[in-house]
């Protein structure tokens, strides 16, 4: 997604949102205990993703992974029997395998996740991650912030609540 695509979608949003940031997103196949999972890899540089998302284990807010480490979601963890310190897997299309340093893990109930930095993404990936979806938070109303972009962006139908935020996925 380039600048101006990002400004455009901004402008869509017509003050119906509080925070939107971009983020890279693609899913890979991680071994587990019980077979291949997939997994969502969120890729994001930009610090405002702490006021939209919150990464908890137990009580304790990690805040958002930095370096090259990646934390990952406590269901995956369990699945795939790895703790803080172990690195997690990650089969590529081509057959290869990743080890990337697991810095923490997270509390979360719902798919498995996989959260890094850009340039984490682009250190064990070797490419920048492609900017294709939105994180939006509001504390407004979440269907004003759908019916601000369903008319140019007809795949805006993802929302998940974060913080009392709204995750929307763009594209």
């Amino acid at each position: 997604q380039t600048e101006r695509e990002q400004t455009a979608f901004l402008e869509e949003l017509d003050g119906a949102a509080e925070h939107c940031i971009f983020i890279g997103n693609s899913a890979l196949d991680v071994p587990s205990k019980v077979g291949i999972k997939s997994v969502s890899i969120v890729a994001c540089s930009d610090p405002a993703i702490d006021d939209i998302l919150g990464l908890y284990c137990e009580d304790a807010d990690l805040g958002y992974p930095t370096g090259d480490g990646m934390y990952i979601s406590h269901a995956l963890a369990e699945d795939a029997g790895l703790k803080v310190g172990d690195t997690l897997p990650i089969q590529l299309e081509s057959k290869a395998m990743l080890e990337i340093p697991i810095t923490g893990i997270f509390t979360n109930y719902v798919s498995h996740y996989a959260f890094l930095t850009e340039e984490g993404y682009e250190t064990w990936f070797g490419i920048e991650p492609e900017i294709k979806s939105a994180y939006v938070s509001t504390s407004g109303d979440l269907y004003a912030v759908n019916a601000a972009l369903q008319p140019v962006h007809q795949s805006v139908v993802n929302f998940a609540r974060f913080r009392g935020s709204c995750r929307g996925r763009h594209f």
